[in-house]
C-alpha cells in the first residue's frame, strides 16, 4: 500500500507508513510523478564511493529522483544497509572519513545535491 501524505508544511512532507520498506518502494517505484531513473543512495561510514561522485554521476545519467537513506549516531546495521543495496539497488556512499553528526551529514548531502541538481532541488522549481 502507498503512504498517504500526512501534512504539506513549508515544502515538506511527512509521510505515514507501515514500514521503510512500503515507504521506500513508493519513493523509488510509484510515487505521483514516477523517475524511471531513480536512485537510492544509502549513507555509510566505509563506502568507498564518494557521495560528491554519485551525485555527478546521477546528474551526468539524468537520475530525476534522488533517495538517501542516512542512519543515526551508531549507523545503519550492515544487515539492514545490505537489505537496501540487495532489495532497493541503493548505492553505498561516504562523506569522507570524519566522522559527522547526522544533523552535519544532511547538510553536506542537501548542498551537494544542490550544487549537481540545482533545477530539481531549489524552492523555486518545487512551486512550479
Amino acid at each position: 500500500a502507498a503512504p498517504a501524505t500526512a501534512q504539506v508544511r513549508d515544502g515538506w512532507q511527512r509521510w505515514e507508513t507501515p514500514s521503510l520498506r512500503s515507504l521506500l518502494h513508493y519513493l523509488l517505484h510509484q510515487s505521483p510523478s514516477p523517475a524511471s531513473n531513480s536512485r537510492l543512495l544509502v549513507l555509510r561510514e566505509d563506502a568507498a564511493a564518494e557521495a560528491g561522485e554519485e551525485l555527478h554521476d546521477a546528474a551526468v545519467g539524468d537520475v530525476g529522483h534522488l533517495v538517501f537513506v542516512v542512519g543515526d549516531h551508531i549507523g545503519l546495521r550492515p544487515v539492514a544497509a545490505g537489505r537496501l543495496v540487495a532489495d532497493f539497488g541503493g548505492r553505498p556512499i561516504s562523506l569522507g572519513a570524519q566522522p559527522l553528526l547526522t544533523s552535519q551529514c544532511i547538510t553536506v548531502l542537501n548542498h551537494l545535491a544542490d550544487r549537481q541538481h540545482p533545477r530539481r532541488t531549489s524552492c523555486s522549481a518545487s512551486k512550479q
